[in-house]
């Protein structure tokens, strides 16, 4: 027996989509692990040309099989194009390129931060090893922010604030940026970024930047 789950979408109005045929993800009970709650889709991330990923416990979608990574076209179809290798656990953003970061997976540690060309492969160019990622944005420029509570990047020091290349590689000339004095109960995290036209903004648990009052935001 099998469980299942739709996705589907509304318009601004709130009213359903009648251009959005509903996606069936169909789950099967030894795919979800124990304590995960049910038969539920773990993230959804809107990609371009009107694309969707999803993730989640399935294995199939519209009766296709997809082992717990889909991308799904603007109609709602998964994208017979997109073929994934591993069990990719969070996609985390689409690149210029049409490639897709990706945050662990569902057999390894959290901690390693892959990029998928636009068919699903994987890059094997791309190479990032960051635990305790909480946040990735991409810059005009194409330069990668990575926020959290890591303490170090590929083996080089850096704390809570990162800046890597197309390659994954980490920039020695960015920072240190210091953080201080986090919230009570919290580590010293950053758990939002936001690139700008001539900087980053930041949001975490701290209250001071390189020792200067910020509260949460800089």
């Amino acid at each position: 027996s099998s469980y299942q789950t739709l996705l589907s979408r509304t318009s601004v109005d709130g009213t359903l989509d009648a251009a959005y045929a509903d996606t069936v993800f169909n789950f099967f009970p030894n795919y979800i692990p124990t304590g995960a709650g049910g038969p539920y889709l773990l993230s959804v991330l809107p990609g371009g040309m009107g694309r969707i990923y999803v993730t989640g416990y399935f294995e199939q979608v519209n009766g296709v099989a997809a082992d717990r990574l889909a991308r799904l076209l603007s109609n709602g179809s998964p994208d017979p194009h997109f073929k994934v290798e591993y069990r990719w656990a969070n996609p985390i953003l689409e690149d210029d390129r049409g490639g897709l970061l990706v945050a662990g997976n569902f057999r390894s540690n959290p901690g390693i931060l892959s990029r998928l060309f636009p068919d699903g492969s994987l890059d094997t160019n791309f190479n990032c090893t960051c635990f305790g990622l909480n946040a990735v944005a991409r810059a005009d420029d194409g330069w990668l922010y990575l926020g959290g509570t890591f303490t170090n990047v590929n083996g080089a020091s850096h704390t809570n604030l990162a800046r890597i290349d197309g390659r994954g590689n980490p920039d020695g000339t960015f920072g240190p940026v210091r953080f201080g004095e986090p919230y009570v109960n919290t580590s010293l995290s950053v758990l939002d970024l936001a690139p700008t036209a001539d900087g980053l903004v930041v949001a975490g648990s701290f209250r001071t930047v390189n020792g200067v009052q910020r509260s949460g935001i800089a």
